[in-house]
């Protein structure tokens, strides 16, 4: 059995050596089985780690656990990439885009002096107007092209 005292150990740091001492005096006290109620806060603290430490883990994980998962992952399959949840978001998506486009067939004369109204000079507003298209058209791509290759944009 090892009788070396490892509480003998010199440090550079007073503030090291101050905390080794606490750890062995901690060990110390747990394997003598002395009454923790002398003990200050640290040591209370590195006799509960010891404990923890010299106790095995419950429910400890096999030997084999990673290559079992490695296995499982390797032979599961990706998730379809139309489900009912996107098939009806898609729906949903389209019968809005049909009602913004007829509302602002039926209603966009009487919107658009309101909003010309905002802009500065009548030549910006067409401008603006070609912005708005290019953003929306190039959004509507991208989605699109993730809603066929069903993959997110965080892929």
């Amino acid at each position: 059995m090892n009788r070396k005292r490892h509480d003998t150990t010199q440090f550079d740091d007073p503030a090291r050596q101050r905390e080794w001492q606490a750890q062995e005096a901690a060990l110390r006290h747990e394997q003598l089985h002395l009454d923790p109620k002398h003990d200050d806060p640290r040591t209370l603290a590195y006799r509960l780690l010891a404990r923890a430490l010299k106790t095995e883990a419950p429910g400890a994980l096999p030997d084999d656990f990673a290559q079992r998962v490695g296995a499982l992952a390797a032979g599961s399959r990706p998730a379809p990439a139309a489900t009912l949840e996107s098939i009806l978001t898609v729906i949903l998506a389209g019968a809005l885009a049909i009602s913004a486009v007829a509302a602002t067939a039926t209603y966009g004369s009487t919107w658009w002096p309101g909003f010309a109204a905002w802009l500065p000079a009548p030549a910006l507003s067409h401008w603006l107007v070609a912005l708005t298209a290019c953003v929306g058209l190039t959004w509507l791509v991208g989605a699109g092209s993730r809603l066929v290759t069903g993959s997110s944009r965080f892929d």
